[in-house]
């Protein structure tokens, strides 16, 4: 299984010829993984919660990949059958952009802001509710205007936007080997998945 998403026809090809399930577990359990090291580093309090994290990774990956089979098993069943242990391995190439993605948001935090930002995203992070974070967030910026370095902060921003769509581009992919359809119908089959799955919002 070649897990080289800058080349993505071959990987994708790849997983669905030479699924490997292992490979595939440890990508979809490597950016959480990560993600609680950074934020230990930062001094964040991962106990109580890294568990129900790691639960949360693998059934957010395996609904998807439900949502994406039974999608294709309505589009043909006999092109789709047989190719989920194949799905199962592609979609976990995604989990290197969710791993990328993790990785330029512990870099944002590092170089856009300051360390009082830093420590009071973490002391945040137990609040009750949204709106009390909201307030909270407000009056510290109003506070600390120097607390976030914008032109750092939206070169981060677009480049996260750019690796997104490259997930996008490799969801697709994986949908258009699946059902082995036109260009036209894994499109409308990767928008109706990210719909289902919350991406993108009615």
């Amino acid at each position: 299984m070649n897990i080289n998403i800058l080349k993505p026809s071959q990987a994708i090809e790849s997983a669905f010829e030479k699924p490997n399930i292992l490979l595939a577990l440890i990508l979809i359990a490597v950016p959480t993984f990560i993600s609680l090291l950074g934020r230990i580093a930062f001094g964040a309090d991962i106990l109580s919660t890294a568990l129900d994290e790691f639960v949360i990774a693998f059934v957010t990956f395996f609904v998807l990949l439900i949502v994406v089979f039974l999608l294709g098993m309505v589009l043909d069943v006999k092109k789709a059958r047989g190719k989920f242990l194949g799905l199962f391995s592609a979609l976990a190439l995604l989990q290197i952009i969710a791993l990328v993605v993790v990785i330029l948001s512990i870099l944002t935090i590092s170089f856009a802001f300051s360390p009082e930002a830093v420590q009071f995203a973490v002391n945040s992070q137990n609040v009750a509710s949204i709106e009390i974070m909201s307030a909270q967030t407000t009056e510290f910026l109003d506070t600390n205007p120097d607390a976030v370095n914008l032109p750092i902060f939206g070169l981060f921003m677009l480049i996260g936007i750019a690796i997104t769509v490259w997930g996008i581009y490799l969801l697709f992919l994986c949908i258009k080997k699946l059902t082995e359809g036109k260009t036209l119908t894994a499109l409308i089959v990767t928008i109706v998945t990210l719909i289902i799955m919350g991406v993108i919002p009615l």
